[in-house]
């Protein structure tokens, strides 16, 4: 069991070791002595009462911890052993089904970025032109929100992990400094060295919700023989753009970079079906993933009724 982290949530996060062979932990770790169902006690300090308790005593800025004799004094449901064998089999079939899900999504992904890989891979093909991004899009950049940003605001603000939680992870303001409009493809620019947000794309569907922080580029096509659906699978995550990110330093890609990379250019009804491909494969992802969220919630609910002792 862990004893500090840099969230609450992360302390006292533990695993039940079933193995016979002797181990050894690090430091900043808790070993429990008990006589109990190993799987039910580590299971215990998931509920939402014993975040509750965590909350009361955990001390520190950027890192959190515990000590032994403040977690000593926390209550948990303790039932029969055969009560807590019942409840573990219960939960142990929501976490199987759980990493099942997340197998077939890791399965599915791969298969996406197989079949994206060999449909975009057009160079040299008869009938595809090729032609840099600058030839075919037009530019902007965005703008600085940070001293506008609120809670809960009318529009969207646009920033780097807006991106890469694919629109999961929010901020709001009330005021549209770099507005974005539909069929807009927008890019991070700058991400951590081996970043998985650097060059990672989102495609704009709605008007008069979203604005554009500074570092994320919106391209918008310019080109009647290009499909915008076809253009943002071709540079979300290029190789191209992957190539400035030396694992070292922070990756800063600039205009000029992006503008000057290959894209290439099959006829229009070539674009159409590959889009028509690739989308199929993304809602299939979709879909296991609002599955997987829904089991997800399924198990936290039983998780905290199950081992609830109010």
């Amino acid at each position: 069991m862990t004893d500090t982290s840099e969230n609450v949530e992360d302390i006292c996060k533990s695993v039940a070791y079933l193995g016979e062979d002797d181990i050894a932990v690090s430091n900043h770790a808790l070993i429990l002595k008990h006589n109990q169902n190993p799987k039910f006690l580590s299971y215990s300090t998931l509920t939402d009462c014993f975040l509750a308790q965590k909350r009361k005593v955990v001390v520190g800025v950027k890192v959190s911890g515990i000590k032994p004799e403040q977690l000593a004094k926390f209550k948990i449901y303790l039932p029969s052993l055969t009560e807590q064998k019942r409840i573990v089999e219960q939960l142990d079939t929501f976490t199987s089904s759980i990493e099942n899900l997340k197998e077939q999504i890791a399965q599915r992904r791969k298969q996406y970025e197989y079949y994206r890989d060999q449909l975009l891979d057009l160079e040299g093909k008869p009938g595809v032109e090729m032609k840099k991004l600058g030839e075919i899009v037009v530019f902007r950049n965005g703008k600085g929100h940070e001293k506008i940003i609120i809670p809960d605001g009318k529009y969207i603000v646009v920033n780097s992990k807006f991106i890469s939680s694919d629109g999961s992870v929010k901020k709001y303001c009330n005021e549209q400094i770099s507005p974005l409009y539909v069929d807009d493809i927008l890019m991070v620019m700058s991400d951590v060295p081996n970043g998985k947000a650097i060059a990672k794309c989102y495609l704009v569907e709605r008007n008069n919700l979203y604005t554009l922080n500074q570092r994320i580029g919106a391209f918008h096509v310019c080109d009647s023989n290009v499909i915008t659906k076809y253009l943002f699978y071709v540079i979300n995550r290029n190789e191209q753009l992957l190539q400035y990110d030396n694992k070292i330093d922070q990756t800063n890609l600039k205009k000029d970079d992006i503008l000057n990379i290959t894209i290439p250019l099959p006829p229009l009804q070539e674009q159409q079906r590959i889009v028509s491909i690739l989308d199929t494969f993304e809602a299939s992802i979709r879909n296991l993933e609002q599955q997987l969220a829904q089991r997800e919630k399924q198990y936290e609910y039983y998780r905290n009724i199950l081992l609830s002792f109010e």
